[in-house]
Parts: structure tokens; sequence; C-alpha cells
């Protein structure tokens, strides 16, 4: 190949068209750089709110709405009782990034608690996040 070949401006288009392709698979396949850590769904839950026997939780994935399928939260009391518990409404708003969850839970023991999430997206991925919190015995 003449170098001369490699200046024409179809030569250059075709390499710019593979070099894109290459890009394309390289992501798709999670080899571009960072893709890993910043395509994997998660839960980030945050620590509760308590008062009295009510604790507050919030909790985030980082997908949009669209992109989650379901969602399971079950809380583990000071005995080790599973029980399921709302989850909460997705906020309101138009943000396509990420979800932010809210729910309030009453008339817990007291003790130790455990809430956890775990989320399944369209795509069937999946997600986990968990937060622990103390209700006090009440006096």
């Amino acid at each position: 190949m003449h170098r001369s070949d490699l200046r024409s401006p179809e030569r250059r288009r075709t390499l710019a068209i593979l070099a894109g392709a290459v890009l394309v698979a390289a992501g798709q396949l999670g080899l571009a750089a960072g893709a890993e850590a910043d395509s994997r769904p998660a839960v980030d839950v945050a620590e509760p709110s308590v008062s009295g026997t009510s604790a507050s939780v919030t909790f985030t994935v980082n997908r949009g709405r669209q992109a989650i399928e379901d969602a399971t939260c079950p809380l583990t009391d000071a005995a080790d009782v599973v029980t399921l518990v709302p989850c909460g409404a997705p906020a309101a708003g138009p943000v396509r990034r990420s979800t932010a969850y809210a729910t309030t839970l009453t008339d817990l023991a007291p003790g130790r608690q455990v809430f956890a999430v775990s989320i399944t997206l369209t795509d069937g991925g999946t997600a986990s996040g968990a937060q622990a919190f103390t209700v006090d015995q009440p006096t």
C-alpha cells in the first residue's frame, strides 16, 4: 500500500468507520476504560431515619425507572424474622440515570433491623443493597 493511498478521502472514511465499529464492539464487550464499573447496576440504601418505632428509608438505583422491572424489600428484625415490606414508589421527576425510592416503616419491634433491597432490571440484570439500623426500646 502506498502512503498516498492512506490520504485519500475514501480511505480515511473507511478507516474511521472501522475504528468506530471497533469502539462500539469494545463497549458492548465491556472492554472500554471504566465500562465495567459504570455499567453494573447498583443499589445505594441510605441510613434510615428512626423516630420511635418508625423508620424512613430511602434508596437509589443507578438506572432510570423504565429499566427497573421489579423491586423487593425484605426487612429482617432482631428475632431474624424476615417480612416483605413496601419498597415505596419511585420519586417523581424526569431523572433518567437513577431512580430514588422512599418508604416509611411503622410499628417496628425494638432492636436491630436490616432493610434490604433487591432489584431486577428489564434486561435481566440484578442488584441489591442493605442498611442496618436500631429501633430503641420505648421508655
